[in-house]
């Protein structure tokens, strides 16, 4: 009958015949010039920077999903809103298409968390990493990775903006060749735009290194009615800079007027000296 530790992998200690004399002498040496103790502090610190780093890392790579609004179509606050909802939806939808692996996920998430502590990044990726990993038996794909993260740090969501349509189809084209989940939505046209009006592109959840190189370029959606008074603003500086100008014209045009009476009366004043 074969040994079920056979194939069990085995701790090796100072002793183990396998270490060779050179590997002996050279501990001993350190233990008598204390070059271990050195030695195990500058590990341990090496180890400490080294986790520092990759916390840093962590935070500066996190998950988000983005929202990319059409600018050139006017929506109001509200229907941004409903159209944005929309995206997030089908987002999600995506994500928990395999519904199984999130339900083993989350369990295992509630196992490991401890009462009263909010959940870090970090307790997350210790069973669920950027590589497909095991989770009871069950891979995770990267989509539930990123949204497990994602949750974890808050379900981030940013609205952007782009200018037309065309610019909504090529970041798509980019995202969906990168890898990224998409999400876009088309409105039934009940309300403000017409039926099947391409309104918002939906990226994510899934990391900022992935996010930014295709959408760093995009501005902040701006709230439209702070758009609209901007733009009431400016027509009525422009109106106002006319105006000034209409009412420094209509001072020229007086001005030659009364020049041109006082010549006439000259005029009049002159010929009758002269007898015409």
């Amino acid at each position: 009958m074969a040994n079920p530790d056979e194939h069990l992998p085995f701790a090796v200690d100072s002793s183990d015949p396998e270490i060779s004399s050179s590997e002996e002498e050279a501990v001993d040496d350190g233990k008598k010039h204390g070059g271990k103790e050195q030695d195990e502090k500058e590990v341990e610190e090496e180890e400490k920077d080294e986790a520092g780093e990759e916390e840093d890392e962590d935070e500066e790579d996190e998950r988000k999903m983005l929202m990319i609004v059409r600018g050139d179509l006017g929506m109001s606050a509200g229907k941004i809103a409903a159209q944005v909802s929309h995206a997030v939806h089908r987002l999600l939808q995506k994500c928990y298409r395999e519904g199984s692996e999130y339900k083993v996920a989350m369990r295992k998430l509630e196992e490991e968390r401890q009462p009263g502590r909010t959940l870090a990044v970090g307790n997350v990726t210790s069973y669920v990493g950027q590589e497909q990993t095991p989770v009871n038996g069950v891979t995770a794909s990267p989509d539930l990775t990123d949204l497990l993260l994602w949750e974890a740090a808050g379900c981030k969501k940013i609205s952007l903006e782009v200018p037309s349509y065309e610019a909504l189809l090529e970041l798509r084209s980019h995202a969906r060749a990168g890898g990224l989940p998409t999400a876009t939505v088309k409105d039934a046209g009940h309300t403000e735009v017409p039926p099947g009006t391409v309104t918002v592109l939906g990226l994510g959840p899934c990391a900022s290194s992935r996010l930014d190189p295709i959408t760093g370029h995009l501005k902040t959606l701006q709230d439209p009615t702070k758009a609209l008074k901007k733009e009431l603003q400016k027509r009525d500086q422009e109106v106002a800079r006319q105006k000034k100008q209409l009412d420094k014209a209509l001072e020229t045009v007086s001005k030659l007027k009364a020049e041109k009476s006082a010549l006439c009366r000259a005029y009049t004043r002159l010929g009758s000296t002269q007898g015409y």
